[in-house]
């Protein structure tokens, strides 16, 4: 499983249950500065899980919880694409994926 934004605040929740419930996981986060980003977020669980900035994470993961985001709203609206990793990652891993590829609940 991918978390987009896995270092932040939500995505380190996230991540944390997954690992708890058993899943392999991997957060991929941009550590843009002041959104939030920081290892901390993830203590005591750094050495179940992997962190990665390469966007070739994102290649093999079968589930994407895309939680990418900036946490203020004046600064997206200046710069909404911050290192352009943030807008690959929008529009590059769900592109092209169809109603009958989506899981099922």
């Amino acid at each position: 499983m991918l978390i987009t934004g896995g270092v932040g605040f939500v995505g380190s929740n996230l991540a944390r249950r997954l690992v708890d419930a058993g899943a392999q996981v991997t957060c991929f986060d941009a550590f843009v500065p002041n959104d939030g980003a920081e290892l901390f977020n993830l203590d005591g669980y750094l050495d179940r899980l992997r962190v990665v900035r390469d966007t070739a994470a994102v290649e093999g993961q079968e589930v994407l919880f895309n939680l990418a985001a900036q946490t203020s709203h004046v600064e997206s609206m200046r710069d909404p694409h911050p290192g352009d990793l943030t807008g690959w990652l929008w529009t590059g891993p769900i592109e092209g994926i169809g109603l009958d590829q989506r899981p099922r609940g």
